[in-house]
């Protein structure tokens, strides 16, 4: 679990620079929530990572979730920070 809550702190420290992020709530646990900026149709970024193989959950009204677990390995977690970290708006 430690190592799941250092993946999610790592990814919400990555989306805080990313300019199509509005925010980026507080991660206390393998649970991260951000917000796009109004510019971004949020089925149009749903769809983007989808096409990359990246699930994450929708709140709704341009709030999202991604959860990281036991089955989320390094590998996988080096290839989202570097799929975010490409995408643009």
């Amino acid at each position: 679990l430690e190592i799941d809550h250092r993946r999610a702190k790592e990814l919400g420290s990555l989306l805080e620079k990313m300019p199509w992020v509005a925010n980026v709530e507080p991660v206390e646990t393998n649970i991260l929530i951000f917000g796009l900026q109004p510019f971004v149709d949020e089925k149009l970024f749903m769809e983007k990572l989808k096409q990359k193989g990246i699930a994450i959950s929708s709140m709704g009204h341009g709030k999202l979730r991604i959860v990281t677990h036991l089955d989320y390995k390094e590998v996988m977690h080096e290839y989202v920070m570097e799929v975010f970290s490409k995408l643009t708006f």
